[in-house]
């Protein structure tokens, strides 16, 4: 519930200078101390607003206990605040396995402190504390890793040319944080809490797997991508072997979990949750079409094309709102169908604009990742119906029968067909695999 107010104020905090750090090309250190100064004020700020605006927040759920949480979440800012820009300067010079490797070491410590704190009937707090903790870590270490120390030093001019690109990036952002959460709050307010209960858990898993694929796309594609806006070609080439291999990756991903979802649900989370499922099926499908959106949509953005990039932002939001507040109408299910046809109208509009800028558009990406889909989706076909004639009783064995069925279908097929997807990844891991072997 309270989480659409830290993740809009998280947006204000990076200002979109993060973004612009990465993508101008002459930077300086005045530049990225200027960045950290202004982060670190707005953030105490910020959070001394969400401090004072808690009770109006809880009365609007009609919840006390919200109060205090809020309080204490609202420090999550200032917390953040020292990882954005140390963040920027790593992704800048693609140092991604040295941030990899602080997320995983901070998820972990947090994740050990929640089930620590839920196991001594901590409830909600555990999930505060742990939140906390592990952002913490996620400071420290990123610190410890990172080269990057900024001094105070404060630029007027600085500020105000990181803005010119960053200021429209943030607004895109917000929108975009607005959206993606708009969801929870409709759900909060019109439904019970074990609606939105429902919603949250089915939402948090999809976001494993889409979440972390459209998470690592925008880490790497856009400084990647940023780097090559002078080279035409190249800029192109690469462009059309990130489609490539994120279609490849995420279609089978997510139809598997469809077809395996109510054992996987029934496994992990037992029979309370399993009304997640058919929420979890539907997203499932957003999920596609989600990380194709964030690929799509950092073209404009690599190319300094701020205007361009928030337009597209708030015209495939719009669209997004519109079909909620028909899909509300149904129910959660029909909010939930509302949010796949805007996802899907949200990925053509990105495809038209790139028509334009790289004149790689619609039926060119069809071309190219169709078969994926495609392939995915009969492969998908058959696991569910083997499934429904096994008869396995036991979700963990189903859930192995079945996942080892599809993916070895998919990956044999996929060589025999030889599907470029396939190829992009085997010269990845076998370039890995020399690499370590020799040194």
């Amino acid at each position: 519930m309270l989480n659409i107010f830290i993740v809009v104020s998280n947006v204000f905090i990076d200002g979109g200078l993060g973004a612009a750090l990465i993508q101008k090309k002459n930077i300086t250190d005045i530049d990225y101390s200027t960045a950290f100064c202004w982060n670190l004020v707005l953030s105490i700020l910020l959070s001394v607003i969400l401090f004072i605006t808690a009770p109006k927040i809880a009365e609007f759920y009609k919840m006390p206990i919200l109060v205090n949480v809020l309080r204490v979440q609202s420090s999550l800012l200032i917390i953040n605040s020292f990882s954005v820009i140390p963040t920027s300067f790593l992704m800048k010079a693609m140092r991604f396995k040295t941030l990899a490797i602080r997320y995983i070491i901070a998820a972990l410590i947090g994740t050990v402190i929640a089930v620590i704190l839920a196991l001594n009937n901590f409830g909600v707090w555990s999930l505060v504390w742990s939140n906390i903790v592990s952002k913490i870590a996620g400071v420290v270490l990123l610190w410890s890793l990172s080269p990057f120390k900024p001094s105070l030093k404060f630029n007027k001019k600085s500020l105000i040319s990181l803005f010119s690109f960053g200021g429209l990036v943030m607004f895109s952002n917000i929108i975009e944080k607005l959206y993606t959460n708009i969801q929870a709050l409709i759900i909060g307010r019109l439904f019970s809490a074990d609606d939105l209960g429902y919603y949250s858990k089915a939402y948090s898993v999809q976001q494993i797997p889409a979440g972390s694929l459209s998470t690592v796309i925008s880490s790497v594609a856009f400084p990647a991508l940023s780097s090559l806006q002078e080279n035409k070609n190249s800029f192109y080439r690469n462009f059309v072997i990130m489609i490539k291999s994120i279609a490849f990756l995420s279609f089978p991903i997510m139809v598997l979990l469809i077809v395996i979802a109510q054992p996987f649900f029934v496994l992990l989370f037992t029979e309370k949750w399993i009304d997640s499922v058919p929420y979890f099926q539907i997203l499932c499908l957003y999920g596609m079409f989600f990380t194709l959106i964030t690929v799509n949509n950092n073209v404009s953005k690599a190319l300094g094309k701020g205007k361009l990039f928030f337009c597209i932002k708030l015209i495939e939001r719009i669209i997004g709102i519109i079909f909620i507040l028909i899909g509300i109408r149904f129910g959660i299910i029909g909010m939930l169908w509302g949010m796949v046809f805007s996802a899907f109208f949200s990925y053509l509009i990105g495809v038209f604009f790139n028509n334009q800028l790289i004149q790689y558009g619609f039926w060119k990406q069809i071309k190219d990742i169709g078969s994926y889909f495609l392939l995915s989706l009969m492969i998908g076909l058959v696991t569910y119906y083997l499934g429904s004639a096994l008869g396995i009783s036991s979700n963990f064995i189903k859930i192995i029968v079945l996942g080892s069925f599809y993916i070895t279908a998919y990956l044999v097929i996929s060589y025999l067909l030889k599907m470029e997807g396939l190829k992009i990844y085997y010269d990845i891991i076998k370039n890995k695999l020399k690499s370590v072997l020799n040194g």
